[in-house]
């Protein structure tokens, strides 16, 4: 099935749920329509169990980034309507990604037969919106206690219907703390453009070349974040927080032609904003001196950063820092992940 299909099938399954001959049911049929769902997002946490040591390795963290993205995002109100009147339901499935004008969106189309990263893409998203279909007919389970009795449904239009998705949730979802939250990457309450009291914190003297100029900055070695940080000349200690990236986004090369220099590849979620002094980057056609491993188009987005450091030991201390917390830090995302994933097994 093609990931529109499924997400038509959730919505649907919702709006049945709460038409009022099905809220007045016996609570056995409420119960094993539960059921249903549970078992079907076990089938679908298997599915995804299949890919966690696969070929994909490291970059299924990424993926799975990408998709709890894209599934944590709003609401569509009208699939149903949009996908019934939309003239990809008349055309054959496409296979694979594809560009261009006139191209089917990426909802639409079945992963290509050779790609281990689109199936696994479609097995997330397909796992995550079960797993919020079950969330929201368990939250609106209607139940015996006073409140719920009287608790007033929503009337629907007299134009509109299940077709439209008229009947939405009565409670709106609870955020849902994602397997990928970091409370340390947040923890110091640092911010681009605000300054704090640099202490004794570890730190490399590098420069950052932007179109106003080469910069001195402090390469600040915080074991969550890339930190660079402009020193106050006005209040010693002090600093201004220039670029700040977790991390664990950040894959960082010394430069073949001069090895003084330190490229960063930022890769953030889709249509984040470009990090403090980095500029826009299109991996698929990378500057001269920067390696990347050939991969398919993401729903990612990639940022370049480059920073000369006085001396090759300096740089080669820079790169190995960031490359061992990034390591270190996507150990343990992806250990959070695969619990994640083994508990919708197990529920």
């Amino acid at each position: 099935l093609r990931v529109i299909v499924v997400q038509a099938i959730c919505r649907l399954c919702l709006d049945i749920a709460f038409t009022p001959g099905a809220r007045s049911s016996s609570r056995r049929w409420r119960s094993g329509t539960l059921a249903a769902a549970g078992a079907a997002r076990r089938s679908a946490a298997r599915q995804v169990q299949t890919y966690l040591n696969g070929d994909l390795g490291d970059s299924f963290l990424d993926i799975f980034a990408e998709e709890w993205a894209q599934d944590t995002g709003a609401r569509p109100k009208s699939v149903l309507r949009e996908a019934c009147i939309s003239r990809f339901c008349l055309l054959p499935a496409h296979h694979g990604t594809a560009g261009g004008p006139g191209a089917p969106p990426s909802d639409w189309a079945l992963p290509a037969s050779h790609s281990e990263r689109q199936h696994a893409a479609k097995a997330i998203r397909v796992l995550l919106m079960i797993r919020r279909l079950q969330e929201d007919l368990s939250r609106n389970e209607p139940s015996d206690s006073p409140d719920r009795r009287n608790l007033q449904l929503p009337t629907p239009l007299p134009t509109t219907g299940i077709i439209t998705s008229a009947l939405a949730p009565v409670e709106e979802p609870k955020e849902v703390e994602s397997p990928l939250h970091l409370p340390e990457e947040v923890a110091d309450g640092f911010s681009e453009g605000k300054s704090f009291e640099l202490g004794r914190q570890d730190r490399i003297v590098c420069g950052v070349v932007t179109p106003e100029g080469r910069h001195t900055r402090y390469l600040v070695l915080h074991p969550f974040l890339l930190l660079l940080v402009q020193p106050d000349l006005v209040a010693p200690g002090w600093a201004v927080a220039r670029t700040l990236v977790p991390v664990r986004c950040v894959d960082a090369q010394i430069d073949r032609s001069d090895p003084r220099m330190l490229r960063l590849n930022l890769r953030l979620g889709k249509g984040a904003a470009c990090p403090g002094e980095a500029s826009t980057y299109d991996p698929s056609s990378p500057e001269q001196g920067f390696r990347t491993q050939a991969q398919e188009p993401t729903g990612g987005s990639s940022f370049l950063l480059t920073l000369s450091f006085e001396d090759v030991r300096r740089c080669h201390c820079a790169e190995l820092h960031l490359k061992k917390r990034r390591q270190e830090v996507r150990k343990r995302l992806t250990k959070n992940v695969e619990d994640f994933i083994h508990a919708l097994c197990e529920q």
